[in-house]
């Protein structure tokens, strides 16, 4: 479980030398654990509680709506899940990479809250590393667990069905235009973290949501 950022060298001299963690040796601005069992040092397996919701959300809803006006009609749908958290690893927290972009992450807008001695009284996110840096990016830390509930404007559509002066010109019974747009807008508090709370993996092996747009004519001989 998260408890603090490193505040500068005297308190990490201060926890190396007593080998509070595991991780190896901690920096200013690293992670500090807290020591749940209070016994003077942190172990995986002592120091752990549960915490957040679980990945599959415990609520799931669905809203559609839609009107009809003479030849118009609209229609939204939004989806939404509550009671939802994920936890993020690997690529999906690392800020800067080893090899691989697509394996070790990138730099988010999660990183431009970092700590540094300036902003070490607001910062969210530890002091930055080359590589994984076990100290700040432990699989099971309480500092990289999000809630996972949104709500997304899944569809949008709005059609126009011809006149019946038009249908029998051409010959036809009914002829629709339409336009549909799908996953518009997704409201969550994934943004900084750019993650789709959908994602069934929290280590960054995911594909992007895609924004989608429709356009069609439905006809009826």
């Amino acid at each position: 479980m998260f408890d603090h950022f490193v505040a500068d060298q005297t308190e990490a001299d201060l926890l190396n030398e007593s080998g509070y963690q595991p991780w190896g040796n901690v920096m200013p601005g690293d992670v500090v654990y807290k020591d749940l069992n209070e016994d003077g040092e942190i172990k995986e397996n002592d120091d752990q509680m549960n915490m957040g919701n679980p990945h599959t959300p415990e609520i799931i809803y669905g809203i559609p709506l839609g009107v009809q006006y003479k030849n118009i009609d609209f229609s939204m749908t939004f989806q939404g899940a509550a009671n939802s958290s994920v936890q993020l690893s690997g690529a999906a927290v690392y800020d800067f990479p080893l090899f691989s972009n697509d394996k070790y992450g990138k730099v988010k807008p999660m990183h431009m809250n970092r700590w540094t001695p300036e902003t070490a009284a607001t910062a969210k996110y530890p002091a930055l590393h080359f590589g994984e840096n076990s100290n700040n990016k432990n699989g099971s830390s309480s500092l990289f667990l999000y809630n996972a509930s949104y709500v997304r404007l899944k569809t949008v559509e709005i059609g126009y069905t011809l006149p019946q002066k038009f249908n029998r010109y051409l010959s036809i019974q009914k002829a629709r235009v339409y336009f549909q747009g799908l996953n518009l807008i997704t409201w969550d508090g994934l943004d900084d973290v750019d993650v789709d709370p959908e994602t069934q993996e929290g280590d960054g092996a995911w594909y992007p949501v895609q924004r989608v747009f429709n356009f069609g004519i439905d006809v009826t001989f």
